[in-house]
């Protein structure tokens, strides 16, 4: 199970190097890194252009251009479609997953909830998902220096992706989504960032397997989409 998690390790080190305010200095595991150090975010050299929240317009970006759960059965609505799964009840809000998949707890700890396919949770490398909460310093009208950051901290990573698209939404719950794809030559990732007032939720989907992809990507609308700060 080594490499269960050698993407959603980037991830975690992206989203807690940009809100967090630390850049790990060590190997990470699912379990988390053994050492960080504090970085200084500065406003980030990248050129983008202004857009507006909550209708986002972000341009195609590549490597060029920057280098304790409770849970219940529910069914929840979600944009005209009914989500059947679990509902997950955390301190700072709850979602549902489908129940095409289960929680990973090998893989899980207290800052991160994993996610896979029904029976895959002892695989190599399957797909997954997982659910982090977070603060950061900024508010929901400063939701393009939030997304500015993102793009400045992945463009600081040893392991860069080969491509990045970027895009923004809102929830069917009406809350901001930020969604980064990125591809690397094992696989992409996908982080979708539910932005609350100084807080965020990161949705970080892993695909190794194109063929489940599909169902990756619904798993993940649901959780989105069902999500709602308490």
């Amino acid at each position: 199970m080594k490499n269960f998690t050698r993407l959603a390790a980037v991830a975690m080190i992206v989203s807690a190097a940009a809100f967090t305010l630390t850049s790990c200095s060590c190997s990470c595991t699912p379990k988390g890194c053994s050492t960080s150090k504090k970085i200084k975010i500065t406003e980030p050299t990248i050129s983008m252009p202004d857009i507006d929240i909550p209708d986002i317009t972000i341009p195609t970006i590549d490597e060029d251009d920057f280098f304790g759960n409770k849970e219940t059965k529910e069914t929840q609505e979600t944009k005209g479609a009914k989500v059947k799964g679990t509902e997950v009840e955390k301190s700072y809000g709850r979602y549902t997953v489908s129940d095409k998949w289960e929680y990973a707890e090998n893989h899980s700890n207290n800052t991160q909830d994993f996610y896979c396919p029904k029976g895959e949770t002892n695989a190599v490398q399957p797909n997954n998902i997982f659910v982090r909460y977070d603060t950061c310093p900024y508010s929901k009208d400063q939701a393009d220096l939030f997304k500015r950051a993102i793009l400045e901290q992945i463009g600081m990573e040893k392991h860069k992706p080969d491509k990045i698209t970027s895009s923004g939404s809102e929830t069917s719950k009406g809350n901001i989504l930020l969604t980064f794809n990125m591809s690397y030559p094992e696989g992409s990732i996908t982080h979708y960032y539910i932005v609350g007032e100084k807080e965020f939720v990161l949705v970080s989907e892993a695909v190794y397997d194109e063929d489940g992809k599909d169902e990756a990507d619904e798993v993940a609308k649901g959780i989105i989409d069902s999500f709602e700060f308490n």
